[in-house]
């Protein structure tokens, strides 16, 4: 769902971020002595953002860069992906300030296990190349290098196949555990 309220982010400091990345709100804080403003912690890596949005279990907003004024189409195609799942309540997703980043309120259930978490930020990466004028969605979703890595993973778990079967941590992140594998192995992977 996507939502025209507009929430103002704090300016980074130092590079701004790239399409793709994936950030964490930082309070203002205290560190070695000196004030720090509240800021956005980026991420252009997905397993480096999730070790850090672990860290603040209690954070269901995120924010994504992407190209300039995607925000709704990225919203529309997370939008897909939650009505194949059959969730209840839904992520929503809206405008910042800047053009290229939007803030994400994901929905409590992509927070359950570690798959879906993981799972959640490769579809956001995916929805970047989403045109719904085009009308590809397979196309986004499996053209990027997670989904042509983990097809049958991402077929499986869009049926309902959604909690890993083993405790979280044999979990090494969805690429890693899924990577190359036949729909066999999946399914002793991924349950309903």
């Amino acid at each position: 769902m996507y939502s025209t309220e507009i929430v103002r982010i704090p300016t980074s400091y130092g590079a701004p971020p790239n399409s793709g990345n994936l950030g964490l709100y930082v309070k203002p804080h205290r560190s070695w002595g000196y004030s720090e403003p509240a800021s956005i912690n980026w991420h252009g890596c997905r397993e480096s953002f999730h070790e850090d949005w672990l860290g603040y279990k209690s954070s269901d907003l995120i924010y994504y860069c992407h190209d300039r004024n995607k925000g709704q189409s990225i919203g529309r195609f997370i939008a897909r992906i939650e009505s194949r799942l059959g969730l209840k309540t839904r992520t929503e997703i809206g405008p910042t300030q800047r053009v290229n980043v939007s803030w994400v309120k994901v929905a409590p259930w992509w927070h359950q296990n570690e798959a879906r978490r993981t799972f959640f930020s490769i579809v956001l990466r995916a929805a970047r190349r989403y045109n719904p004028s085009k009308r590809n969605f397979n196309e986004a979703l499996y053209t990027n290098k997670y989904g042509k890595q983990t097809r049958p993973a991402i077929e499986y778990f869009l049926k309902g196949h959604t909690r890993y079967s083993f405790p979280r941590y044999y979990f090494d992140g969805w690429c890693e555990t899924f990577k190359k594998l036949k729909l066999q192995e999946v399914s002793k992977l991924l349950i309903k």
